[in-house]
């Protein structure tokens, strides 16, 4: 059903998040694969209602909040690059300027289907047999449902995170670690075999993200001596984005 309600023109047809402003056929489909690829995990299911159109809606929600955390990042490396060049730090200056920016298409956002799945790919190099990531063409992403459905082959999905989940993070957990590193957090990648996490302890995560990684020096090495209030904002600002969905029971 996801994926049929992908028929362009047709009456019933239900209105996706694309992250353009496009419903085209081609980047419309590409965004249901991805929307069927969270579906196909049984846990996650416990997040949406039984009818189609609130399942959509709840989709959508989750697609609008991962753009909303990419457009945040990019708007703080642009706030940080005009902060080194010596503007002032002025709320209302940065709050029109970016406005006008984003407008103009000057403050570059990554697509959010394109950011998800190239990450979880990332991450999917510590399970597959391949040295090297499977790659997606970033600025055409006409491959994307080819890295969609090489994650499925390879067992590997997305677990949405409840609010609990994410409020239960402290010093003692590796999602405090990945809530540290990642910033926002509100899923993670599974080995469904296993019913693991793929970044499942603090040698995995230094496997894939390396021992220069300041972050990941300070994160998992140091865990121990980080503040429980630090990790306390990490939970909250994580919860800033979280999806306006059914909360699983």
């Amino acid at each position: 059903k996801i994926i049929a309600s992908a028929q362009y023109g047709s009456s019933n047809r239900l209105p996706i998040y694309t992250g353009k402003d496009s419903h085209a056929i081609v980047p419309t489909t590409q965004t249901l694969y991805f929307y069927s690829y969270l579906l196909e995990l049984d846990s996650n299911l416990t997040f949406f209602e039984s009818n189609l159109y609130s399942t959509i809606k709840a989709l959508n929600s989750i697609a609008t909040s991962i753009h909303r955390i990419l457009r945040n990042i990019e708007i703080e490396k642009y706030e940080a690059r005009l902060r080194k060049s010596g503007v002032a730090d002025s709320p209302n200056l940065f709050n029109d300027n970016i406005i006008r920016l984003i407008e103009a298409n000057k403050i570059n956002i990554p697509n959010y289907l394109y950011a998800t799945i190239d990450k979880t790919l990332f991450e999917a190099t510590l399970k597959t047999t391949k040295k090297d990531k499977f790659s997606i063409d970033e600025k055409t992403l006409s491959n994307i449902i080819d890295g969609i459905l090489y994650l499925q082959d390879n067992n590997i999905f997305l677990k949405l995170l409840s609010k609990d989940n994410i409020q239960q993070a402290n010093k003692n957990t590796n999602l405090a670690i990945l809530l540290a590193i990642h910033e926002n957090l509100f899923f993670i990648s599974i080995d469904k075999e296993k019913e693991t996490m793929l970044l499942k302890d603090k040698d995995t995560i230094i496997q894939l993200l390396k021992h220069n990684a300041t972050r990941t020096q300070i994160f998992c090495y140091n865990l121990e001596h980080i503040d429980d209030r630090v990790i306390k904002g990490y939970v909250n600002e994580a919860l800033k984005y979280y999806p306006q969905f059914k909360e699983a029971q």
